[in-house]
């Protein structure tokens, strides 16, 4: 049988008994950091065999001494362009490197960006061994912030990085915490709201609110709460501080956490209960101030971007296992609005 010249012989030892994406997943080079789900994907894709065989069973019980082969899967490389782009590094070792992005910087290509991004930025500072992890149009990138909010993001340096941190994004253990200036008072909002797409609980000083997030109906750039369809996002909100001018609600500082993490997902969820976040440009144009434009409010109005800030992180390091957290100071823009608002 002819093969490709990229392929491995691997024997099974003599003290192993089990499955064959076991024996694979334990004997294949560390450096290809293959899950068990992706091992099981090469050998249903016909990357293994014996002999002259091809071997298309995961569970298929190995004997010792029996030798497999395995076509070693292509290595794709990011032809993405390094650039020397400044980065506010919170925290760095051999796996992982932990970001505070600025705002208005994108994470990585695509939609008609091509440059000038965090992974643009990423493939210098880590040179070429970051090219190869995960996804070759976005290496290393396992979460993304939007291009106008601030704050802490990890990103995997190895692949083995990469399988670690991803499914504790898939089931949730991650921990998330942002701060958030919206318009409008969050508590009077929520209690007031009737929509029956809202679920809401309150406890411990905490409200949580439960919707189905998808596309929006008639803009596919915008994300809507749904009544059919859609995934479920759950956010949970504390008021921190609320600020008004004369008795009339002005805005409010949130802390908000994600339970999941849907595109968009805080900003959808205070803007429909009414509570938009501060210069978001996609889903609070419309919010009205039942004030006069006085020099506050029309500053207020022209903040350019949503007063949004990822400020804490905290997740299990991949390779340790020990449970790490990192913080991010809000940037100077976002102090400077919640000065302004002291001073009311």
């Amino acid at each position: 049988m002819a093969l490709e010249k990229k392929y491995i012989t691997l024997v099974v030892p003599e003290n192993f008994s089990g499955r064959l994406d076991t024996f694979l997943q334990g004997s294949l080079p560390e450096k290809l950091s293959l899950s068990r789900s992706k091992v099981k994907n090469f050998i249903l894709s016909g990357n293994v065999g014996r002999g002259d065989k091809y071997v298309r069973d995961p569970s298929k019980k190995v004997k010792s001494m029996e030798k497999f082969w395995f076509l070693l899967p292509e290595i794709k490389v990011s032809k993405i362009e390094p650039q020397n782009i400044d980065l506010d590094i919170v925290f760095e070792d051999a796996d992982v490197l932990v970001v505070n992005k600025s705002a208005g910087m994108v994470v990585h290509p695509g939609s008609g960006v091509s440059d000038q991004t965090l992974v643009n930025a990423l493939l210098y500072h880590c040179g070429n061994k970051i090219s190869t992890v995960g996804s070759c149009d976005r290496p290393g990138i396992v979460h993304r912030i939007d291009k106008l909010t601030s704050g802490v993001l990890v990103v995997a340096k190895t692949e083995k990085a990469y399988q670690g941190l991803v499914p504790q994004f898939a089931d949730h253990s991650i921990f998330r915490r942002y701060i958030a200036i919206t318009w409008g008072r969050i508590k009077k909002n929520i209690r007031d709201h009737k929509n029956s797409n809202l679920k809401y609980s309150y406890g411990d000083d905490q409200y949580s609110l439960c919707t189905n997030i998808g596309r929006h109906g008639s803009d596919r750039k915008k994300m809507a709460v749904l009544k059919v369809g859609g995934k479920t996002a759950i956010s949970k909100f504390r008021e921190k501080k609320h600020f008004s001018i004369k008795g009339i609600s002005l805005a409010s500082l949130i802390e908000c956490e994600l339970e999941t993490g849907r595109t968009h997902q805080l900003r959808v969820h205070l803007s429909h209960i009414g509570n938009p976040i501060i210069g978001d440009p996609t889903y609070g144009k419309r919010h009205k101030v039942s004030i006069n434009l006085n020099e506050e409010v029309k500053k207020m109005r022209e903040f350019k971007r949503q007063a949004l800030h990822a400020s804490v992180l905290g997740f299990k390091h991949p390779v340790s296992k020990e449970f790490m957290v990192f913080k991010a100071e809000p940037p100077e823009d976002l102090k400077s609005l919640l000065e302004m608002l002291e001073n009311l």
